[in-house]
């Protein structure tokens, strides 16, 4: 996420990183914000209020994670061979 958008993630809360994308920085879509805040407020949940996640819950993060990546993943370019 860092490289590829030019975003803190690392170092940001949740709030903080997605206001970031709500402002303008990272250039993603609607929907990739929206899969974004939800995917990372459900990880707030298991992580700090030590809400149990079931397979469901992660197979789904996953597969949507993944998706994300593969459509945000920028098109290679062309050699001309």
């Amino acid at each position: 996420m860092e490289r590829r958008f030019n975003l803190r993630a690392e170092r940001q809360t949740t709030a903080e990183f997605m206001n970031d994308l709500e402002h303008g920085k990272g250039n993603l879509s609607d929907t990739h914000r929206e899969f974004l805040r939800g995917f990372l407020n459900a990880a707030d949940m298991v992580k700090f209020a030590r809400v149990p996640a079931d397979e469901v819950l992660i197979e789904n993060a996953a597969l949507k994670a993944e998706a994300l990546v593969n459509e945000t993943t920028p098109a290679e370019k062309e050699t001309g061979k």
